[in-house]
Parts: structure tokens; C-alpha cells; sequence
């Protein structure tokens, strides 16, 4: 003979575990940095450090810019450089660029 209360909860998580949907992937970012150091704004893709032109350029050959970019940076860097970085990024041809306060964190979450 089946538990009835037992049977019940059993068929209402069951119920409420069929009713989510599952959320998509979030679309793939790519990653980049940019600091201040010695008086001049450096911009970084991996361990590689760069000013505007050289950031354009390494964005522009080695990038998908269907992907999307976040420029990562800390706080006290002069909001001048976070400009540069995201001009540069958009002169490359990344049409979605975002900047966030923080460091890139290579490992998994």
C-alpha cells in the first residue's frame, strides 16, 4: 500500500521541478584590462601589455567580434584610459564592450 501524504509530496516537487525552464548559456565574453602606471594608461589581452594602438590592433587580428568584451579595470583607474580602452575596442569592430570595475579571474568559477 502507497503512502498517500509521501505520494502527494513526491508528485508535487516532481510538479514544481517540471515547470522551470532552463536558462541559456550567457554568451561568450571575451576579456581585457587596462590599468595605469608611470603617468600612461596599459591596456593587457592575456599577459600582454599594450598602449591604444597595439590594444586596437592585437583586438582587431586575434579576436571574435561577434563575442562580446569586458574591460576590466580597478577603481582608481583615470577615467581617460577607460576611454581609450573602450574606443579602442570599438574600433576594432567589437560592437558589444563593456567596462566593469574588477580583475579578471582566470581560473573556473
Amino acid at each position: 500500500m502507497i503512502n498517500t501524504p509521501l505520494s502527494l509530496a513526491v508528485l508535487i516537487g516532481t510538479a514544481a521541478g517540471s515547470s522551470q525552464i532552463p536558462t541559456p548559456l550567457e554568451k561568450f565574453r571575451h576579456a581585457a584590462a587596462v590599468s595605469f602606471f608611470d603617468g600612461t594608461c596599459q591596456f593587457m589581452t592575456g599577459d600582454v601589455i599594450f598602449h591604444a594602438a597595439g590594444f586596437r590592433d592585437d583586438l582587431r587580428s586575434r579576436f571574435d567580434k561577434q563575442s562580446g568584451l569586458t574591460i576590466y579595470h580597478a577603481s582608481e583607474v583615470p577615467a581617460k584610459c577607460v576611454a581609450k580602452a573602450l574606443k579602442a575596442a570599438r574600433q576594432a569592430g567589437f560592437n558589444d564592450v563593456q567596462d566593469e570595475v574588477g580583475e579578471i579571474h582566470l581560473g573556473l568559477p
